[in-house]
């Protein structure tokens, strides 16, 4: 299950934004080409089903297509945003991650290689 919140974009302000119910968890983490692949994918040690509760897992480098949640939402960028992913092996809790995240951009300036 994950629960999203939108927050105002000093992060302070927080509303509840949707929820996502995954019916299984073990599909999801194997899916390849999915906004979530790359996010389950940085988990260290990797996330295998069942689920451990007696591990600690780590994420390393994880990402996820900012294009694919623009297009889905495309006011994306004037938030904050809150996560919180619950884990569940079949139906017993096992852990959960809260991830905390805003969309920003910059400017790379650019050496140009003609001479005027």
């Amino acid at each position: 299950m994950v629960v999203v919140y939108r927050c105002d974009s000093d992060g302070i302000n927080c509303e509840y934004f949707q929820t996502w119910t995954f019916t299984n968890i073990c599909i999801q983490i194997k899916e390849k080409n999915q906004i979530w692949s790359p996010f389950y994918g940085a988990f260290d040690p990797p996330l295998v089903c069942p689920i451990s509760n007696k591990v600690t897992y780590q994420i390393k480098n994880g990402t996820f297509d900012v294009g694919a949640s623009l297009l889905l939402y495309p006011l994306a960028t004037d938030y904050q945003w809150k996560v919180n992913q619950k884990f569940y092996s079949d139906d017993t809790f096992v852990g959960s991650v809260m991830i905390e995240f805003y969309f920003f951009g910059y400017r790379k300036r650019i050496k140009s290689i003609l001479k005027l």
